[in-house]
């Protein structure tokens, strides 16, 4: 466009803008230089590791096969270990777990074994690893909690108020990718500090189990420990007609 044919185009959007309540109408290539650029698209949000654990039973009788945590260096004292994942299977069958390192605060506000109350938790952010649990009206509560004095990155904070009674039926805990890991019972005025390491200290058992279930791991001698090394996310268990566990890093990682 000439500067004599811009001139006289913005003289009549002009006139025409006038004409039309001062509304001027610029062409499409004009119309977004005007506006500025848009909003810049958000961020890509980096995507969870999504680890693996195959289990093939080479054993001759029906399994299910139960993975738990026992962190000796967990921070909570009295915890139960709980059946997080729970998969069965026939001889010469295998089966597949997949998970996340996605935590949550959990409440058992009763005796049964599936939570009433979950929030997302996570120990890489100040904003979200404290939470607080009350009672009131004959009903157990996650709130959020009052800023602790001194959080710390990689810890999770459940502070139990006051208002717990002494006899409390309730329990508190963790969950990790979406299960039930550990729990502990709830009691008044008092601070847990859960220290989560998420693949180590994973151990694999075979016998009979359900989703969510205490285990006395005391009890338990035929687990196999699975500790993922920092560049690993599969690994392969294979428990043989003797029922010994061998365990590798999954070739196909």
């Amino acid at each position: 466009m000439t500067e004599r044919s811009r001139r006289a185009f913005l003289k009549s959007a002009a006139v025409g803008g006038a004409l039309t309540g001062g509304a001027v109408l610029l062409p499409a290539g004009l119309a977004r230089a005007a506006a500025g650029p848009g909003p810049l698209p958000p961020a890509p949000q980096p995507r969870a590791t999504t680890y693996r654990l195959a289990v093939t039973n080479d054993s001759s009788t029906f399994e299910t096969f139960a993975v738990y945590q026992d962190d000796p260096d967990l921070g909570v004292p009295n915890v139960m270990n709980l059946a997080w994942l729970v998969k069965s299977a026939h001889p010469g069958e295998s089966v597949v777990f997949e998970w996340t390192t996605d935590f949550d605060f959990l409440l058992w506000g009763d005796n049964g074994v599936n939570p009433s109350q979950s929030v997302p938790a996570n120990p890489d952010d100040l904003n979200h690893n404290q939470i607080e649990l009350t009672y009131a009206y004959g009903l157990y509560s996650f709130q959020p909690s009052q800023p602790l004095p001194d959080p710390e990155l990689g810890s999770l904070y459940v502070r139990e108020s006051s208002t717990i009674p002494v006899d409390s039926y309730a329990s508190v805990g963790l969950g990790m990718s979406g299960a039930p890991l550990y729990s502990t019972r709830a009691q008044p005025n008092m601070q847990l500090t859960f220290t989560p390491h998420p693949n180590q200290h994973l151990f694999l058992t075979a016998g009979t189990f359900s989703a969510g279930q205490n285990l006395d791991v005391q009890q338990i001698s035929t687990a196999a420990e699975i500790d993922y090394a920092p560049d690993v996310v599969s690994v392969h268990a294979i428990l043989n007609r003797n029922n010994v566990w061998k365990v590798s890093a999954d070739s196909g990682a």
